[in-house]
């Protein structure tokens, strides 16, 4: 390609999320919509699950074409569309290879839920062109302008995942738990889908033993919110480089509030940040020096488990939270920490 040419492909791939990606099966060609990546040199990026009939057929065939348009910005009446029609030969990544850990660590994700301090940072997202919104944040986020990556829904009460869905966007990739009600799927038909499954234990036995073939899926586990689900999925496609935005585990110091915004049905939506649900939690193992912070019940658990999460994750992902409250308090508690240990050693 010409220098001019190099330009206009690499600007359309730095404005698009999703393509469409063509294989050749057994007797026909199979399209299917896929998130995806691009690196510097333009070689395009697709994650995706070793059992997914696209992979197979990759893997016996691998010479593929990828359709990338801009339907999305342009007039579609008047043609006033760009699109570009890839073709190319597919070579795997494997896991824990060094070529995986230069993909893994090369592109950063800003990941979004829906904590108060979120009204402060927005602007920052600008800087990110990787964007997952966990849950009830995603309406908030393209109200302003931000259109989002990846979502992560996981609730299983009907109703509630589609009241926060009302502002769906084609270029988005929709991440749905398997315990999400099917109204959720059929709210999404039109969009592009992508179904995991959320592990877990109860009473020390996996959730899922003899109802998923262990050889049909990837688990995925995280924690006891959407939010640290995402930080889960996240690393599970890839990303090392982790900017958590709207992840305070607490009210609003000034306001009192528990999210950015108000909900758009709080009849449905699950909300316990006020009256006897709150609690006053200190961060810090020197009492003097403390910070308290209100605490609705159910983020105090979030929290722990963050805690925990950062003692688990060492070389696994690197978190930047931005703003104020429980979790940044936590991680410069845990870096000062670490800090701390390596000039004791050295």
């Amino acid at each position: 390609m010409t220098p001019e040419e190099k330009k206009k492909v690499a600007d359309l791939l730095a404005q698009e999320h999703v393509a469409v990606l063509i294989t050749q099966g057994e007797e026909w060609l199979t399209g299917t919509m896929q998130a995806f990546a691009e690196t510097q040199d333009l070689d395009i990026i697709f994650i995706m699950a070793e059992t997914a009939e696209k992979f197979q057929n990759l893997l016996k065939r691998p010479r593929v074409t990828v359709i990338v348009d801009t339907r999305d910005k342009g007039d579609v009446p008047t043609f006033q569309v760009t699109r570009a029609s890839i073709q190319g030969v597919v070579s795997e990544v494997p896991r824990n290879t060094p070529e995986w850990e230069k993909y893994k660590c090369g592109e950063p994700i800003a990941i979004v839920a829906a904590g108060p301090s979120l009204r402060y940072t927005l602007s920052e997202l600008g800087a990110f062109r990787t964007i997952m919104v966990a849950g009830s944040a995603h309406d908030f986020l393209i109200s302003r302008g931000v259109n989002p990556t990846y979502a992560v829904v996981v609730d299983p009460t009907p109703g509630v995942v589609v009241s926060y869905l009302q502002r769906r966007s084609p270029t988005c990739n929709y991440l749905v738990s398997s315990m999400c009600d099917k109204g959720v799927f059929e709210h999404l038909k039109a969009y592009p889908v992508t179904m995991w499954h959320t592990g877990g234990e109860l009473n020390g036995e996996d959730i899922l033993k003899g109802v998923v073939p262990p050889d049909k899926t990837t688990l995925c586990g995280g924690g006891c919110t959407v939010g640290l689900r995402c930080l889960d999925v996240a690393n599970r496609l890839g990303y090392y480089e982790q900017h958590l935005f709207g992840f305070d585990s607490c009210l609003d110091p000034n306001s009192g509030q528990t999210h950015a915004f108000p909900l758009n049905d709080p009849s449905k939506e699950f909300v316990l940040g006020t009256g006897s649900h709150v609690i006053d939690l200190k961060i810090g193992m020197d009492k003097e020096r403390a910070r308290a912070f209100r605490v609705p019940n159910y983020l105090a658990v979030q929290a722990w488990e963050f805690e925990k999460l950062l003692k688990t994750s060492e070389g696994a992902a690197k978190f930047t939270v931005h703003g104020d409250g429980v979790f940044a308090e936590m991680l410069k508690l845990y870096n000062d920490a670490k800090q701390q240990q390596a000039r004791k050693i050295s």
